[in-house]
C-alpha cells in the first residue's frame, strides 16, 4: 500500500485544530468497506477514483488509480517546494496540475 501526507501538515501552517490529510492508494472495494466506518465520505473526482473519508482529525484521501495517485503526490510536492501555502493557493496549484494532467492523458 502506498501512502503519503498532504495538506497543511506538509506545506501549510498547521494549528492545533488542523486535521491530518493522508493520501492512500487502495481499490474501490477497499473504499466501499471504509465507507461503513467513516464519520463522513464524499467523492471528489468525476471518475469515482477518489474519495475522502473523515475519522476524527484524520482525513483519509483514498485514490484507486495510479495516475490520480501520482497527480496528488506531484501536486503535494509542488506545494511543499514553495511552502507555506494556504488552502486557496493549494487548491489553485492542484487544479492547474489536474488540467495539465488531463490534457496529457486525454
Amino acid at each position: 500500500m502506498s501512502a503519503f501526507l498532504t495538506g497543511s501538515q506538509v506545506y501549510g501552517t498547521p494549528t492545533e485544530e488542523s486535521d491530518v490529510d493522508l493520501v492512500v492508494q487502495m481499490t474501490a472495494a477497499e473504499m466501499d468497506k471504509l465507507a461503513h466506518f467513516s464519520e463522513g465520505m464524499f467523492s471528489f473526482d468525476e471518475y469515482g477514483c477518489g474519495r475522502s473519508f473523515r475519522f476524527g482529525k484524520l482525513n483519509l484521501i483514498a485514490i484507486s488509480g495510479d495516475r490520480l495517485f501520482e497527480l496528488w503526490r506531484e501536486s503535494t510536492e509542488a506545494c511543499e517546494a514553495i511552502k507555506p501555502v494556504n488552502k486557496v493557493e493549494a487548491k489553485a496549484i492542484f487544479q492547474k496540475r489536474e488540467i495539465a494532467f488531463k490534457a496529457a492523458h486525454a
